[in-house]
């Protein structure tokens, strides 16, 4: 470091400070130690992802490899699909795992801020900065990861200024002069087709490529339909409710359904499934319950489709009602249900 001597605003010497490296290099860990104290941590990993479907297992092989080199990921995913947890786990498996996880949404700050959130500012930059000043994400996250979510919604200005913090490697605070050199991995998110956003003119073609060196994309929970019962049996858990059996009825219903919330949809249903029932036999009255479908929103067609199927086998069974239930995978209690809900158009 060097300090100026000025008098009557003339340089008439300058003072310069030495710091031994072992000594700076002790600073810097102690500084990212407070940052992984202070929640800049990735918590989850590989293991940590559920599914075991063919096209999971080659997701999740691709972004392994991508954790053994340092260059820029994008990330590609519907809502819900898991996209930090990918982040966070491709942290965790790389060279970078004991420095800091700085995670930011793009689109959770308001654009005026954006900017001073992520490159920092020095006191007195703007009206409401404090008075101290403050680093910014990429500052936190040096020698690390930042996992930039949402990316696709940042302005035109606020691109135009990362990229050239990705091509120098350097940050300016808002409100300084003073180029400040940082070592940051990016891994960046979108649910958009940023392709798409290039050509409509609201992204940048050279940060587009800047940013795609490695890109994933996420399988939503209807592309892997396998999946979708291992991982709600882990949901369920983490709610409470161990050791959960889904009748075959029930998983046909779970199985079928679009979730186009993907896995944060499939975690607000284990949530409700815990909240109106601690069974631990699963039936698709309990899936329905949960998922708020009633047998009067279906379509006429489906209804007679499963009426006339529900009926077959019970003449398949000379009328046994418990052998009938077995067969279709459904409680006796809900065959009767079914039935008298029938009854009434035979008559």
């Amino acid at each position: 470091n060097s300090e100026f001597i000025q008098v009557d605003e003339v340089p008439v010497g300058a003072v310069l400070i030495l710091h031994e490296t072992d000594h700076i290099r002790d600073m810097e860990k102690r500084i990212q130690k407070n940052l992984i104290q202070s929640g800049y941590y990735a918590k989850h990993s590989f293991d940590d992802i559920g599914g075991d479907s063919a096209v999971m297992a080659q997701t999740k092989k691709k972004a392994e490899l991508y954790a053994k080199t340092n260059s820029t990921v994008l990330i590609f995913g519907e809502t819900g699909t898991g996209k930090e947890l990918f982040a966070q786990s491709i942290h965790n498996s790389s060279a970078r795992r004991n420095d800091p996880f700085v995670a930011i949404n793009c689109a959770a700050i308001p654009e005026s801020l954006l900017e001073s959130e992520l490159f920092g500012y020095v006191k007195g930059a703007f009206t409401g900065a404090r008075a101290d000043g403050r680093a910014g994400y990429f500052e936190l996250a040096h020698k690390g990861t930042l996992f930039m979510d949402e990316i696709g919604e940042i302005s035109l200005k606020v691109q135009s200024r990362l990229l050239r913090v990705l091509q120098e490697k350097e940050v300016t605070r808002v409100g300084d002069d003073r180029v400040i050199s940082v070592d940051v991995r990016i891994i960046a998110a979108t649910n958009r087709d940023l392709k798409q956003e290039v050509e409509k003119g609201r992204f940048r073609k050279d940060l587009y490529y800047r940013l795609c060196v490695l890109t994933l994309s996420l399988p939503p929970l209807r592309d892997r339909r396998a999946d979708i019962l291992p991982i709600l049996r882990i949901l369920l858990q983490q709610n409470g409710l161990d050791s959960a059996e889904f009748t075959p009825e029930a998983r046909r219903l779970l199985e079928t359904q679009e979730w186009p919330g993907n896995v944060r949809e499939l975690d607000n249903f284990a949530e409700r499934i815990c909240a109106i029932s601690n069974e631990t036999v699963i039936d698709e009255v309990l899936v329905s319950n949960a998922l708020d479908l009633q047998d009067d929103i279906l379509a006429p067609q489906t209804q007679e489709t499963e009426r006339e199927h529900l009926l077959a086998v019970l003449r398949r069974n000379f009328g046994n009602k418990r052998k009938t239930a077995a067969e279709l995978g459904i409680s006796t209690t809900t065959l009767w249900r079914r039935l008298k809900d029938i009854e009434p158009e035979q008559e």
